[in-house]
């Protein structure tokens, strides 16, 4: 904590036990098809503008033909142990939420409005429990909202890393 200047967060939550979920209909979606494909399943579920998200996988595929990004193959057991990683410690995920409050850095939390997958109340949350937050809700904007609203996010992050 000590080394740590600023923090900046994106589509965030306190914790699952603090998190409010998705919709019963996205969170049935995604447990019934952790196997799915990336660009059809999943890449429809972090956007809120069919052009953002047409953009977004243009580039992907781009950066594939240039070879700047390897093919990933995704293994429903791969996803599924990533899932279980990421969501089936609730009591660690209790220890974490309580440290929030001791985040001393100036911290900037940014969120989607329109985020479906970890609705913007998390970030509300997350916002609530550490001191100095500041909190960006970019309308317009699903979970992927760094790739959607490029510009408007950079310029708040730069604005908010110039800050003293």
């Amino acid at each position: 904590p000590d080394r740590v200047d600023k923090l900046i967060l994106i589509s965030t939550s306190p914790g699952e036990d603090q998190q409010v979920q998705a919709s019963a209909a996205i969170g049935d979606k995604i447990q019934n098809n952790l196997d799915g494909d990336w660009e059809n399943f999943y890449v429809p579920l972090l956007f809120y503008s069919d052009k953002a998200e047409k953009e977004y996988i243009s580039r992907l595929q781009k950066a594939r033909e240039q070879e700047e990004i390897p093919e990933v193959a995704r293994e429903s057991v791969d996803t599924k142990l990533a899932y279980e990683r990421a969501f089936g410690f609730i009591e660690e995920e209790t220890e974490r939420t309580a440290l929030l409050s001791k985040i001393k850095a100036p911290t900037l939390i940014i969120s989607g409005e329109q985020d479906t997958l970890l609705v913007p109340e998390n970030a509300k949350r997350v916002a609530k429990r550490i001191p100095n937050a500041k909190l960006i809700l970019v309308p317009q904007a699903g979970h992927a909202v760094l790739f959607e609203k490029v510009d408007e996010v950079s310029k708040e992050i730069q604005t908010f890393l110039e800050e003293k």
